[in-house]
Protein backbone atom coordinates (compact mmCIF):
# COMPACT_ATOMS: atom_id res chain seq x y z
CA UNK A 1 0.00 0.00 0.00
CA UNK A 2 2.85 2.43 0.85
CA UNK A 3 4.52 1.80 -2.52
CA UNK A 4 1.27 2.53 -4.36
CA UNK A 5 0.80 5.80 -2.46
CA UNK A 6 4.40 6.90 -3.08
CA UNK A 7 4.28 6.24 -6.83
CA UNK A 8 4.08 9.24 -9.17
CA UNK A 9 3.08 9.08 -12.81
CA UNK A 10 3.84 11.89 -15.21
CA UNK A 11 1.87 12.75 -18.30
CA UNK A 12 3.71 13.53 -21.49
CA UNK A 13 0.94 15.84 -22.72
CA UNK A 14 3.16 18.18 -24.73
CA UNK A 15 5.26 15.34 -26.15
CA UNK A 16 8.36 16.62 -24.33
CA UNK A 17 9.77 13.11 -24.13
CA UNK A 18 11.73 11.67 -25.72
CA UNK A 19 13.93 14.75 -25.98
CA UNK A 20 14.54 15.90 -29.55
CA UNK A 21 18.15 16.36 -30.70
CA UNK A 22 16.92 19.73 -32.03
CA UNK A 23 16.44 21.06 -28.48
CA UNK A 24 18.55 24.18 -27.91
CA UNK A 25 19.35 23.87 -24.18
CA UNK A 26 18.49 21.62 -21.23
CA UNK A 27 19.30 22.23 -17.56
CA UNK A 28 19.94 19.19 -15.40
CA UNK A 29 19.64 20.18 -11.75
CA UNK A 30 20.52 18.25 -8.60
CA UNK A 31 23.52 16.44 -7.15
CA UNK A 32 22.11 13.02 -8.02
CA UNK A 33 22.41 13.70 -11.75
CA UNK A 34 26.17 13.17 -11.70
CA UNK A 35 26.23 10.16 -9.36
CA UNK A 36 26.05 6.82 -11.13
CA UNK A 37 25.80 4.57 -8.05
CA UNK A 38 22.44 6.15 -7.15
CA UNK A 39 20.96 4.27 -10.08
CA UNK A 40 21.98 0.90 -8.63
CA UNK A 41 20.17 1.01 -5.32
CA UNK A 42 21.52 -0.74 -2.25
CA UNK A 43 21.67 -4.31 -3.54
CA UNK A 44 23.72 -4.14 -6.72
CA UNK A 45 27.44 -4.42 -7.45
CA UNK A 46 28.79 -1.74 -9.83
CA UNK A 47 29.95 -3.06 -13.21
CA UNK A 48 33.69 -2.88 -13.97
CA UNK A 49 33.18 -0.33 -16.75
CA UNK A 50 31.39 2.22 -14.58
CA UNK A 51 27.84 3.49 -14.56
CA UNK A 52 26.58 6.21 -16.89
CA UNK A 53 24.98 8.96 -14.85
CA UNK A 54 21.62 10.59 -15.56
CA UNK A 55 23.59 13.63 -16.76
CA UNK A 56 25.68 11.54 -19.19
CA UNK A 57 22.54 9.77 -20.47
CA UNK A 58 20.84 13.08 -21.27
CA UNK A 59 24.04 14.39 -22.90
CA UNK A 60 24.28 11.29 -25.09
CA UNK A 61 20.57 11.43 -25.98
CA UNK A 62 21.07 14.99 -27.25
CA UNK A 63 24.10 14.13 -29.36
CA UNK A 64 26.83 15.22 -26.96
CA UNK A 65 29.37 12.51 -26.24
CA UNK A 66 30.96 12.88 -22.82
CA UNK A 67 32.64 9.46 -23.24
CA UNK A 68 35.14 11.06 -25.67
CA UNK A 69 36.16 13.60 -23.03
CA UNK A 70 39.55 12.56 -21.64
CA UNK A 71 39.89 15.05 -18.79
CA UNK A 72 42.76 17.41 -18.10
CA UNK A 73 44.25 17.18 -14.64
CA UNK A 74 47.40 18.34 -12.87
CA UNK A 75 48.94 18.34 -9.40
CA UNK A 76 49.02 14.53 -9.39
CA UNK A 77 50.01 13.43 -5.89
CA UNK A 78 50.71 9.85 -4.86
CA UNK A 79 49.86 8.72 -1.32
CA UNK A 80 47.67 11.80 -0.82
CA UNK A 81 43.97 12.16 0.01
CA UNK A 82 41.86 15.31 -0.03
CA UNK A 83 39.77 13.90 2.78
CA UNK A 84 36.19 15.01 3.42
CA UNK A 85 34.25 13.09 6.07
CA UNK A 86 31.20 11.17 4.85
CA UNK A 87 31.91 11.71 1.16
CA UNK A 88 30.76 8.90 -1.14
CA UNK A 89 32.57 7.78 -4.26
CA UNK A 90 31.80 6.48 -7.74
CA UNK A 91 33.17 3.38 -9.46
CA UNK A 92 36.31 4.11 -11.48
CA UNK A 93 38.92 1.89 -13.17
CA UNK A 94 41.91 4.17 -12.43
CA UNK A 95 43.22 7.67 -11.69
CA UNK A 96 42.90 8.77 -15.34
CA UNK A 97 39.25 7.69 -15.37
CA UNK A 98 38.75 9.52 -12.08
CA UNK A 99 40.18 12.67 -13.72
CA UNK A 100 37.67 12.23 -16.58
CA UNK A 101 34.77 11.74 -14.15
CA UNK A 102 35.78 14.88 -12.26
CA UNK A 103 35.87 16.80 -15.56
CA UNK A 104 32.32 15.71 -16.35
CA UNK A 105 31.04 17.17 -13.06
CA UNK A 106 31.17 20.98 -13.03
CA UNK A 107 31.26 20.99 -9.22
CA UNK A 108 34.37 18.80 -9.04
CA UNK A 109 37.65 20.69 -8.65
CA UNK A 110 39.84 17.95 -7.14
CA UNK A 111 39.67 14.18 -6.81
CA UNK A 112 41.12 11.24 -4.94
CA UNK A 113 41.24 7.74 -6.44
CA UNK A 114 41.54 4.65 -4.24
CA UNK A 115 40.64 0.97 -4.75
CA UNK A 116 38.57 1.45 -7.94
CA UNK A 117 36.64 4.35 -6.44
CA UNK A 118 36.75 8.01 -7.44
CA UNK A 119 36.02 10.59 -4.76
CA UNK A 120 35.12 13.92 -6.37
CA UNK A 121 36.00 16.98 -4.30
CA UNK A 122 35.12 20.66 -4.33
CA UNK A 123 38.45 21.66 -2.76
CA UNK A 124 41.79 20.28 -1.65
CA UNK A 125 41.03 21.08 1.99
CA UNK A 126 41.67 18.16 4.27
CA UNK A 127 44.82 17.17 2.38
CA UNK A 128 46.46 14.32 4.22
CA UNK A 129 49.05 11.65 3.62
CA UNK A 130 47.33 8.36 2.87
CA UNK A 131 48.98 5.24 1.37
CA UNK A 132 47.92 3.98 -2.09
CA UNK A 133 45.69 6.96 -2.87
CA UNK A 134 46.24 9.21 -5.89
CA UNK A 135 44.88 12.74 -5.92
CA UNK A 136 44.83 15.51 -8.49
CA UNK A 137 43.34 18.79 -9.64
CA UNK A 138 40.82 19.04 -12.47
CA UNK A 139 41.96 21.68 -14.99
CA UNK A 140 39.18 21.44 -17.59
CA UNK A 141 35.51 20.45 -17.61
CA UNK A 142 33.42 18.95 -20.39
CA UNK A 143 31.75 21.88 -22.14
CA UNK A 144 28.46 20.61 -23.50
CA UNK A 145 26.65 23.09 -25.70
CA UNK A 146 23.13 21.75 -25.13
CA UNK A 147 23.18 20.38 -21.59
CA UNK A 148 24.15 22.45 -18.57
CA UNK A 149 24.47 21.02 -15.07
CA UNK A 150 23.93 22.64 -11.69
CA UNK A 151 24.04 21.17 -8.18
CA UNK A 152 20.96 23.16 -7.17
CA UNK A 153 18.76 26.05 -8.18
CA UNK A 154 21.01 28.64 -6.53
CA UNK A 155 23.96 27.65 -8.77
CA UNK A 156 22.09 28.13 -12.07
CA UNK A 157 23.61 31.03 -13.99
Amino acid sequence: DAARKAMTLYRNENKTLPLSKDVKKVAVVGPGASMGPLLLGNYAVPPDHGIPTILEGIQMALGEDPSKFKGQCSQWENNTDYFVSGEGGVSSWGPEDCCRLCGLDMTCKYFTWYENTCYKKTSDAGKTSSPQRISGKCDAHFDGKKVSYAMGCKSIG
